[in-house]
Order: structure tokens, then sequence, then C-alpha cells
């Protein structure tokens, strides 16, 4: 992903961000790519985007050879496996005449803090014993009492031998089933809020974080970048 931040600007197609993730992929000596790389160039609103039978956000759509232009919002997501383990990758881009590391505006740095306020919250709680129930009322709390997560997704999920397995934090089966998942040592989880922003588009990331006997371990360094900081 480095590499690939690289040649972001605009000009650039979806598709040759593919190429470069691809290649590198397998040049540094990964098994193969699990989830197909995703560079979802989002729109400031919901109408904007495709239609959805859940009318929530339409994610993640396919990469094709759009051309990529200054100012897009671009979630990435794309995983990979080595020696039968698998990882998981998201980030939130801005493409800008610049090429990386284009600064964002206020408002998106706003987006970012309140991500990163949730997932504080979720790690604030992310121990053995506690229940899939407590990071979801930490994340709601923590987002003003909205659910910082896509409809047809999750708050967090388990990564292993798979890029999504259990434990599925967050779904529509509802809270009965998420105090029944109880964190315990070893577990390793991928966070996933998203805050949308109407008029704004939002900010999406993904952090994997290890529990350990009394607490949780980072186990994501990718930096956050243009928005700074890092895991």
């Amino acid at each position: 992903m480095w590499d690939v931040q690289k040649i972001l600007r605009p000009g650039v197609r979806q598709t040759d961000l593919s190429g470069r993730f691809l290649r590198r992929v397998h040049e540094l000596g990964a098994t193969s790519n699990t989830i197909d790389p995703i560079w979802q160039i989002m729109p400031p609103t919901r109408a904007s985007g495709p239609w959805t039978t859940h009318g929530d956000l339409a994610f993640p759509t396919p990469t094709t050879d759009r051309f990529i232009r200054d100012g897009d919002v671009i979630w990435v997501d794309s995983g990979i496996t080595f020696e039968g383990y698998a990882s998981d990758f998201g980030r939130t881009w801005i493409a800008g005449v610049s090429g990386p590391g284009s600064r964002p505006t206020a408002r998106q740095a706003a987006q970012f803090d309140r991500w990163k306020s949730v997932v504080d919250a979720v790690l604030e709680r992310s121990k053995p014993g506690a229940t899939g129930l407590e990071l979801v009322h930490a994340a709601v709390s923590a987002n003003g009492g909205t659910r910082p997560w896509i409809e047809h997704f999750y708050l967090a999920h388990g990564v292993g031998t798979d890029s999504a397995e259990m434990p599925l934090i967050g779904t529509d089966l509802g809270e009965a089933f998420d105090e029944s998942l109880v964190l315990q040592p070893g577990m390793v989880l991928v966070l996933e809020p998203v805050i949308w922003d109407e008029g704004a588009a939002g900010y999406r990331s993904e952090d994997i974080v290890a529990i350990t006997d009394d607490g949780w371990a980072p186990l994501s360094e990718h930096p956050y970048d243009p928005f700074g900081g890092a895991s």
C-alpha cells in the first residue's frame, strides 16, 4: 500500500492502482490477494451514489478504469494471505494535484477525528471478558448516539484464516447476539467504523488489534496519511 499511495494523483485510473498493488503483493512474497482491491471514489451524498436496497451507502463497488480526479475521496479496502493467514486493510485517501498526501479540509479532518474517537472508545473496553455489545454501545455513544458503521457491515470482525470471520460485532442479528460474543485472549479483531458526513462524503479505516491477557495490542502500523498519525 505504501507503493500504491505513491502513485495516487489525478489522471491515474483505479485499475492502475490495482496493477501496482497486485504486482507488489507477489513481489513481496504474499501468497495471494484475497479481497479484490477497492479504490472507491465516494460521492458527497448518498443520493449521488449508487442505489441500494437498504438505503445506506453502496460499498464496496467494483473497481473500474475510471480516472481519479483532484479532490476525490477514496475508500481503500483489500486483503492478502501469507502462509495460511489473512489480513485486511482499509484507509481513506484524498487525491490531489500534489500527489499523495494532499491535505484534507477542516471538515474532512473533523471526520477523521470523529472516527478516531470511536475507535479509542472501543479500544478502551477491549479486553478479555468484554462483550461485543459493550463495544457496540461504546462506539454508538462516542458517535453521539448514531451507529458509526454501514448498514450491511459491522463495527468489527475477526480475522485469521479468513479475512472476515467470527466474531462479527454489530451485525443485524441484534443485541442478544452481540452480547453472546465474549472477548478472549488471542482473538484478533478488525475495527472498521465509518463516519458518514452527508454533503462531504466521509471517513473509513480499518485497524487490527489482538486481544491480550489484560487488554489489546495493535497489529496495524500503516499511517492514516493524509490525515496524520499512526495506528
